[in-house]
């Protein structure tokens, strides 16, 4: 039994509360979100892809070259701490990820991922291998991390133009 329990923002984000600290923004679609787990210094609520699409002129003049604010230290502390599990006690969240990965790699097309929102989710985008097929036309992200969506926003111009026409 894997333990996907309340989020402990210290031990899964230990950067949450430097970014806060540190003028962090917080995108979000639904406004009872905002504050919830970390105070945002910089709230922007309503459409991701919209409010990222206005933030990438600033982010291709240099803004937030610093990097994710995340040490290797603190990547290896919660690595140890959502990764394995010591014998006879539960499996953490990686291991059971790893174990399905493993178990689907020679099916990938029968599997389907499921996830509520939350710890689980961010666990499952960063570690479950997905591929997809993706016509030359087409933008398909089966699970995305955020800082994939952001990478997409910067290396795809047209993106926003295809999720117009596709919206229409």
């Amino acid at each position: 039994m894997a333990s996907f329990a309340e989020p402990r923002v210290d031990a899964f984000v230990p950067a949450a509360r430097l970014m806060a600290a540190q003028a962090g923004i917080h995108f979000e679609i639904l406004p009872k979100n905002i504050n919830k787990v970390v105070e945002a210094q910089i709230p922007v609520v309503g459409d991701v892809a919209a409010n990222l699409a206005a933030l990438v002129p600033a982010i291709k003049a240099g803004w937030g070259k610093g990097g994710s604010g995340i040490s290797s230290s603190g990547r290896r502390s919660i690595r140890s701490r959502l990764g394995k599990a010591s014998r006879g006690s539960r499996m953490k969240p990686l291991e059971v990820i790893g174990a399905l990965e493993r178990a689907t790699r020679e099916r990938k097309d029968d599997v389907i991922i499921a996830t509520g929102v939350g710890q689980h989710q961010i666990c499952t985008a960063q570690h479950f291998r997905l591929e997809c097929l993706v016509e030359e036309t087409e933008h398909v992200f089966p699970i995305v991390p955020t800082s994939k969506a952001l990478h997409e926003q910067l290396l795809h111009h047209d993106l926003r133009e295809s999720l117009k026409k596709l919206s229409n």
